[in-house]
């Protein structure tokens, strides 16, 4: 796929592309589910916006941000200047911050949140993969390869968003069910880190890759999430 895509005298990066048609694949998702919370829906719709303008806000001024001398020397500079890892990420933290908080103020139910996230996210992951290339390690000589040298690692996180959308369908009122959260951190942790085995990332902690530490968090969260709701209901 070509980096840049041409509509008349414009240029557009197809990344920026691919992730406008996620992000709008995810909402139409998550709106779909969320007509049997009808009373929250436009509340979270709301909340996701704000939170979307937060992050842009964050992303694009993080330069000057991380090194004010830029913006002090040159204050256009904040224009054209590209954001790196530190302004995803802080954008990222913000824009999360601002959800939960509002979500908190309007009273909107954790798990009606949390679960409507969810359905964003695999949806949007899915059409992501769609048109995108992730290759992993080598594939040994002799084994299922079909002509493929590396494994295609972007086809097996599509089949993985894929079986949690049917997932998500065939759950019964996905939104309203309080352990959906905690039983997909589970399910989908899992799942990350069969993928990790084939992806032929670098050591970060323990032999292990930074993705596979943050799968094993989030695994061990689900897993202490999902026996303290039980606890809980039982009480």
């Amino acid at each position: 796929m070509s980096d840049v895509i041409a509509i008349g005298p414009f240029l557009f990066r197809t990344n920026w592309l691919v992730w406008l048609l996620s992000g709008i694949s995810g909402y139409v998702f998550m709106h779909f589910l969320l007509t049997e919370r009808k009373e929250y829906r436009d509340k979270i719709e709301a909340l996701l916006s704000n939170a979307l303008l937060y992050y842009l806000a964050i992303w694009k001024i993080s330069p000057a941000l991380f090194d004010p001398s830029l913006f002090l020397n040159n204050p256009l500079s904040i224009l054209y200047l590209p954001s790196g890892n530190k302004g995803v990420l802080l954008g990222i933290v913000v824009a999360s911050i601002s959800v939960f908080i509002g979500a908190y103020r309007a009273k909107i139910p954790i798990y009606v949140l949390t679960n409507s996230l969810i359905a964003f996210y695999v949806m949007a992951g899915f059409v992501y993969y769609l048109f995108q290339r992730q290759y992993g390690a080598p594939i040994l000589q002799g084994s299922w390869h079909v002509g493929l040298t590396h494994h295609p690692i972007h086809l097996y996180k599509l089949l993985l968003f894929f079986l949690f959308i049917v997932w998500v369908l065939l759950r019964k009122k996905p939104i309203n069910f309080p352990g959906h959260t905690y039983f997909f951190l589970i399910l989908f942790s899992i799942g990350q880190l069969l993928i990790t085995f084939f992806a032929g990332q670098h050591s970060y902690f323990l032999g292990l890759s930074k993705l596979q530490v943050w799968n094993i968090f989030m695994l061990m969260f689900g897993v202490v999430g999902k026996v303290l709701l039980w606890k809980k209901e039982r009480n």
